[in-house]
């Protein structure tokens, strides 16, 4: 409820107030301010400035971690694809050259699928209007794949029998959850119960990479240990079919009334929207709370400017 209903009332009231286009702007400006010199600093920073800041400091945390990072910058990506829309001016281009590379060099992967579909999206909504956008955040991603080796680097680990386990985690982690859920199709587990038997229930169900993994490996025990990395198999296991049957509802509902707006707000909208619901199927999406937070705040305020 706190992460979405909260910042969702929140983002209604403000545009209620007349304050949703300041909100709006003020956000935009910061994003290009911050994330700009973020990038910089990360891609070089003067000798003697930090021995850590351009490698592990500034895309990798300021908000706590990469997918924190990658998740929130991506909020404003409504805001910046209704500003290329509309202005088609140089600030505009520059926070949707930023946004896309930034997400790009941070290497999270869920993020940068994300916006791809997301812009396949809206490109098959309306061609004539973002197609061009589409070929350019494509070649951002390229760009960031040729240029810096660490996302070349991730992006090969997405391919079969490449030695990184991070995939095959996952996939195992998901085929547990299901036999979870099987188990307690209902009620799940609890909220955030999951941390608290996660190692006994690796040890009954779980497969033998993942028994191994919990055991030795002390950061793929932290991420087993944590979530499902699935934001809807983790509604499940937390709280059964009823909590995911509901978050689903609200999902489409949001969709369906994001159908009522006019363009590019529509677009705009759409584009964050879906990064963040297909992110969600490689990371759980509230274990970052500043992500949720910012995402429906600003689907608060988009939403209140539907059509009648």
């Amino acid at each position: 409820m706190f992460d979405t209903v909260v910042p969702f009332m929140f983002g209604l009231l403000i545009t209620e107030y007349g304050l949703k286009d300041r909100v709006k702007n003020h956000g935009f400006i910061a994003f290009l301010i911050l994330s700009t010199l973020s990038l910089v600093f990360y891609i070089y920073s003067p000798r003697g400035f930090s021995p850590t800041l351009n490698k592990h400091g500034i895309l990798t945390g300021f908000l706590g971690g990469k997918l924190t990072y990658a998740g929130v910058i991506n909020s404003f990506s409504g805001v910046i694809i209704e500003k290329v829309a509309e202005q088609r001016n140089i600030l505009s281009f520059l926070a949707l050259f930023v946004l896309v590379l930034s997400t790009g060099i941070n290497t999270s992967r869920s993020y940068m699928g994300g916006i791809l579909i997301s812009a396949i999206t809206i490109t098959f909504l309306n061609f004539k209007r973002y197609y061009r956008y589409f070929i350019l955040i494509l070649f951002l991603f390229i760009l960031a794949a040729i240029f810096f080796p660490k996302t070349r680097n991730r992006l090969k680990t997405t391919t079969p029998h490449h030695p990184d386990s991070s995939i095959k985690i996952r996939i195992d982690l998901w085929k547990m959850g299901i036999h979870i859920i099987k188990q307690h199709p209902f009620t799940g587990l609890g909220f955030e119960v999951w941390p608290k038997v996660a190692d006994s229930m690796v040890e009954k169900f779980g497969s033998e990479l993942l028994k191994s993994k919990i055991k030795t490996n002390s950061t793929s025990a932290r991420a087993i240990r944590g979530h499902f990395h699935n934001t809807y198999l983790q509604m499940a296991v937390n709280g059964g079919i009823i909590l995911l049957v509901f978050y689903l509802y609200l999902i489409f509902t949001m969709l369906k009334e994001s159908f009522y707006l006019e363009e590019p707000m529509k677009s705009a909208y759409l584009f964050m929207f879906i990064t963040f619901l297909v992110a969600g199927f490689f990371e759980y999406n509230f274990s970052d709370a500043e992500v949720a937070h910012a995402v429906f705040f600003f689907s608060g305020i988009y939403l209140q400017r539907r059509s009648t």
